[in-house]
C-alpha cells in the first residue's frame, strides 16, 4: 500500500521472436525462439540458465569471435548488431528476421569441407560377412 492505494503487481510479457540463424560455417539454417528482452551478449554466450537458447551452441563459435548481422525475411542486410548491452527489441530485431553469424576466428572453416572428415569405409566382402545389416534385413 502506498499513500492509501493498494498496488497490484502486473506481469509484463516479453515478445517471443522467431528467428532464423545461419552462419558462415554452415549452410543449414536453424529456427530458434528468443525473448525480445534478451541482450545481444546474453544471446551470444552460454549461460547455464538459458543454455538451449544460445548462439554459441547453434553455430559453434565463441561469443568473442562472433559478428552478428541482422537480415530481413528476404535475406537482405539490415544492420550489424554491435551493441552487446542492448536487447534484441532495442536493436530492431523482429520476428521472422534472420541472424547471420560470422565467426572471425576461422576456427570452423574445416566444417565446410566434407573431404577433411575421416570416414570409416568397409569393402563389400567384409560387409557380406556381417550377421546383420541393411542388405540382410531387407
Amino acid at each position: 500500500m502506498v499513500n492509501g492505494l493498494i498496488l497490484i503487481p502486473t506481469l509484463v510479457m516479453s515478445e517471443v521472436l522467431s528467428l532464423e540463424i545461419t552462419s558462415n560455417a554452415t549452410e543449414f539454417p536453424y529456427e530458434k525462439k528468443f525473448p525480445s528482452t534478451i541482450t545481444l551478449l546474453d544471446l551470444k554466450e552460454i549461460d547455464c540458465n538459458l543454455i538451449q537458447k544460445k548462439l554459441e551452441l547453434v553455430v559453434g563459435s565463441l561469443a568473442e569471435t562472433m559478428k552478428v548481422d541482422l537480415r530481413n525475411s528476404e535475406g537482405n542486410f539490415v544492420s550489424s548488431l554491435t551493441d552487446d548491452a542492448k536487447t534484441l527489441g532495442a536493436l530492431g530485431v523482429k520476428s521472422g528476421m534472420h541472424l547471420y553469424v560470422v565467426d572471425s576466428s576461422g576456427a570452423n572453416e574445416e566444417l565446410k569441407d566434407a573431404s577433411m572428415i575421416e570416414k570409416y569405409e568397409m569393402n563389400d566382402k567384409e560387409y557380406d560377412k556381417r550377421e546383420s545389416g541393411l542388405r540382410i534385413d531387407l
